[in-house]
């Protein structure tokens, strides 16, 4: 099983400034925990940090430090809510634990538990030759090392490694990727061995999303998850990538798979031929780092982001559309967009880059409405009997995906939130600032109505909060 601590840049900014300056003395970082867990992993998401004040010290000095009582039941009492507890000190020295260290874990630990059973606590020591991280409850047999810390940011996302860390980096094969390394320069072995550590999962493989996944497996990535319930029409042939003759019928993301392992044969891949958000696609997703996300629908969209926010994850947008006048069937508009999705402090949920949340339907109710041909898959407005579609709309936007993420992983050239292509007028325009960040809201937002960061955790005052659909009492069973 993974270990994972899921921290913002900015909190591991505060926590670096501390013990770089540390004035000579250990100092105390303590922290609230919330959880993701499944079959395969434990991720913990440091949702709260709290700095002990001066005055919080019972004894500080080079080689010891006492934390005041009341500080410590403070902290054990607000843990009641969350699974967990994040104790990190400095050592002027290496980052191994002393055995006053060991002395004390061990009563922290009990008390964890006699405060809120299953309780977990990551101990983690910052020294000269690293980090050293590790966790353990009451019903673990002992400490197990954390396999990476992962850092995100609004401006990059990082990886690193404790020193006690039993997980390494892949290698990289430097001769398929040299071109690509060249361009990347100083940062090009930790961006491709970020994307090659970080599990992808795929909403969809439609027209956008399998020319994504196309372009993206050039870059490396080695485990994903594919969700579509779709299968393949001889009317897809002129936009799926991976398309062959004889492919009608079969799960586009058995295809999407297919593909894939020609490529890299050692690539691990999970297919759940089911729609989005179902008990299957949710329980398969929930593990993954990055989303990306391509359905025909907001209402997915709408889940996608509530539980990218909920659980720290990476969120990549597509959309696309066509408008077609009524009578002549001539295109008055082909665009489509790309938005961003951060789980940070500034970063923005899909509602707050414009996502339509007020009458969101039920993709089987909306399949319904297609099939009775009231509306029409991606035309909107127009009476025509059969949907258009092209490879250049699919094809523009998710290679605009592709060039964000890598971006937003190796700093090089701008990551904007929110990209809208017209491809009559072939124009990109980046409307990143136009739409504005509410703190209030319900997905993102800092306020206490919002589930973001609360993992497994989510009180049950919030849950209520995210749809009184039934599709909504699914996610819950399989996310709490």
């Amino acid at each position: 099983m993974e270990h994972i601590l899921t921290i913002t840049d900015e909190a591991w900014k505060i926590i670096q400034s501390r013990f770089t300056d540390n004035n000579g003395c250990e100092h105390l970082f303590a922290g609230l925990l919330t959880i993701n867990e499944t079959p395969d992993r434990r991720e913990f998401f440091l949702k709260e940090i709290i700095k002990p004040e001066q005055s919080d010290y019972m004894e500080q000095s080079a080689c010891i430090i006492t934390i005041e009582p009341d500080f410590m039941a403070n902290l054990l009492l607000k843990s009641k809510h969350h699974g967990g507890i994040f104790l990190m000190h400095n050592h002027l020295g290496s980052a191994v634990p002393s055995n006053v260290d060991d002395k004390h874990i061990q009563k922290a630990l009990q008390n964890a538990e006699d405060f809120r059973n299953g309780n977990f606590i990551i101990r983690s020591i910052w020294g000269t030759n690293g980090i050293f991280a590790e966790v353990m409850n009451a019903q673990m047999d002992d400490w197990t090392p954390i396999d990476f810390i992962k850092i995100i940011g609004d401006e990059n996302m990082r990886i690193h490694y404790p020193i006690n860390s039993q997980s390494e980096n892949d290698d990289i094969d430097e001769e398929r990727h040299n071109r690509t390394l060249n361009l990347l320069g100083e940062h090009g072995h930790e961006v491709l061995n970020l994307i090659g550590k970080l599990k992808w999962g795929f909403i969809g493989a439609g027209g956008t999303m399998s020319c994504f996944i196309y372009m993206m497996k050039f870059l490396g990535p080695k485990r994903c998850v594919i969700v579509d319930g779709d299968r393949i029409e001889r009317s897809n042939a002129n936009r799926l990538f991976g398309y062959r003759d004889g492919d009608d019928q079969k799960y586009k993301g058995d295809v999407m798979r297919r593909e894939l392992l020609a490529y890299d044969p050692d690539m691990q891949i999970e297919v759940v031929n089911s729609f989005f958000p179902s008990q299957e696609a949710l329980s398969a997703l929930k593990d993954c780092d990055i989303l990306i996300c391509g359905p025909d629908n907001d209402f997915c969209r709408y889940h996608a982001a509530v539980i990218a926010s909920r659980y720290w994850k990476v969120l990549l947008d597509f959309g696309s559309g066509i408008r077609l006048d009524k009578n002549t069937g001539i295109p008055l508009a082909i665009g489509s967009q790309a938005r961003l999705q951060l789980p940070t402090k500034n970063g923005k949920c899909l509602a707050c880059l414009g996502l339509e949340t007020d009458n969101l339907i039920n993709p089987k109710i909306e399949d319904e409405i297609r099939q009775s041909s009231l509306q029409v898959g991606y035309i909107q407005d127009s009476d025509l009997p059969t949907p258009v579609s092209v490879v250049t709309i699919n094809a523009v936007i998710a290679t605009i995906g592709v060039r964000m993420l890598l971006s937003y992983f190796s700093g090089i050239g701008k990551t904007p939130g929110y990209l809208i292509y017209d491809e009559l007028g072939l124009q990109l325009r980046d409307v990143s600032s136009v739409l504005k960040k509410r703190e209030d809201c319900p997905i993102c937002g800092s306020g206490d109505n919002s589930t973001f960061g609360w993992g497994d955790d989510l009180p049950s005052s919030l849950k209520m909060m995210e749809s009184t659909e039934e599709i909504t009492e699914e996610i819950l069973d399989v996310c709490v």
